[in-house]
């Protein structure tokens, strides 16, 4: 069920009258690489915002609190991303995710907050 939540966004998204390509970022962001995510399948490239909304939609999961788990932190966040570059997550999306991290950018100041 929780699978499903990619698709029935972008059915929403679709009949919002935003464009269309919102609706396609939303549908993808769960979307890996190598073809291992969902809720198609896809295996390599996907639309530009597609692969950097995965990245973000993986940092901010593991940066922030779940109903049944703490946040697990920035630390995690880029071992994920630096484990699975190439692989699950598109290489140069992940260098620039990255870069901003080790600059101390925003997403080092929201983990700091949370």
């Amino acid at each position: 069920m929780i699978k499903s939540h990619p698709q029935l966004g972008f059915i929403a998204l679709e009949k919002s009258g935003l464009p269309a390509t919102i609706g396609l970022i939303v549908q993808q962001h769960h979307e890996r690489q190598n073809g291992t995510g969902y809720p198609m399948g896809l295996k390599g490239q996907k639309s530009s915002w597609g692969r950097i909304i995965a990245v973000a939609d993986v940092v901010d999961a593991m940066v922030s609190h779940r109903p049944y788990r703490p946040a697990l932190g920035i630390a995690a966040a880029r071992a994920e991303l630096k484990d699975n570059r190439g692989t699950l997550y598109d290489s140069m999306v992940v260098d620039a995710c990255l870069a901003v991290i080790d600059r101390g950018g925003v997403l080092s100041w929201i983990s700091e907050k949370k």
